[in-house]
């Protein structure tokens, strides 16, 4: 990576400073120069043209997961997923993804409230009103308390315990 930064923008400076002033050897600035393209890199440089073909006849929205069974099952070529990510990466493209939803409820906007919810309500605001002295309370008959559509017998809760 340093040599390439180097090759390319240090262009128009002396090697020698360059190298000195990045901290590497100048030796190894030239041997780097002077070997061939290895074949990993002309590999990696092909199979990111196909990657970036598949990307665009994608319409710009194939990701890693999607290009890389292309490759395997349309185009025959045998690479693996780490691969495919990685050129993807250092290519600058990516997938089209969507984002998460908050949650998986959605509220019936027409739907009329609980009766137990309204009961229970109403219970804990009578629980919370006996105390604290700010808060009205209403007294009711034990006998007359109703949860949902029956009613509530204090006699037969006695009887459990």
């Amino acid at each position: 990576m340093t040599y390439t930064f180097i090759a390319q923008a240090c262009s128009d400076l002396p090697t020698a400073a360059s190298c000195r002033v990045m901290k590497v050897s100048t030796s190894g600035f030239y041997s780097w120069q002077a070997e061939a393209v290895t074949e990993k890199d002309l590999d990696d440089a092909w199979l990111t043209d196909a990657i970036v073909d598949i990307w665009r006849m994608s319409g710009r929205s194939y990701g890693s997961p999607r290009v890389h069974p292309e490759l395997r099952l349309g185009q025959e070529l045998r690479c693996s997923r780490k691969r495919v990510e990685r050129l993807m990466a250092q290519a600058g493209i990516c997938g089209i993804h969507r984002r998460r939803r908050r949650g998986c409820t959605r509220r019936d906007l027409d739907a009329e409230p609980s009766v137990f919810a309204t009961d229970v309500s109403a219970a804990m605001l009578a629980l919370a009103g006996a105390a604290h002295p700010m808060i009205e309370t209403v007294e009711t008959p034990a006998d007359e308390l109703a949860v949902g559509d029956s009613s509530f017998d204090v006699a037969s809760c006695q009887q459990g315990f």
